[in-house]
Order: structure tokens, then sequence, then C-alpha cells
């Protein structure tokens, strides 16, 4: 499935905070279809170098916390 590679090269990019800033677009685009664990390294990266250039990916993870785990500990004190 060709969603799936796509979303599972978007979650590697998650180990690094340069290759948020290189692929930030890409990333957005498939925030939705991450797996969980991806999501809160997202938010954990997002919240600790607070970089202004951030705001598109920023709202669409806290778009896709409030949509998918609304009221989930996990996620608690992130946004």
């Amino acid at each position: 499935d060709g969603q799936t590679i796509i979303v599972n090269i978007c979650e590697a990019m998650l180990k690094s905070q340069s290759y948020l800033n290189l692929y930030r677009e890409f990333i957005v685009k498939y925030i939705m279809y991450m797996k969980k664990e991806r999501v809160i390294r997202l938010c954990s990266i997002l919240t600790s170098y607070n970089n202004p250039d951030w705001q598109d990916i920023y709202a669409e993870t806290a778009k896709v916390v409030r949509e998918r785990y609304r009221g989930d500990s996990d996620f608690q004190g992130y946004f």
C-alpha cells in the first residue's frame, strides 16, 4: 500500500529535528495517518524546540490530537 509506505517514511523523519525542518510540508499532509507513538514524538519535538517556522505543523498536530486523542492522558500538557 503506497500510503502506508509514505506514512512510514514520515514517521521515520521524526527521528531528527533537521528532518522536520526539511520535510515539514510533507509531514503535515500525513500527520493524521501516523501511529500514536509517532504523534507523541512529534508533540515532544514541537514543544522542545518551539520553532516559529513550524506554525503549520503545530496547528495540524494540535488538530489531530484534538480529533483523535481527546482525553488521552499521553497527550496531556502538549496542547
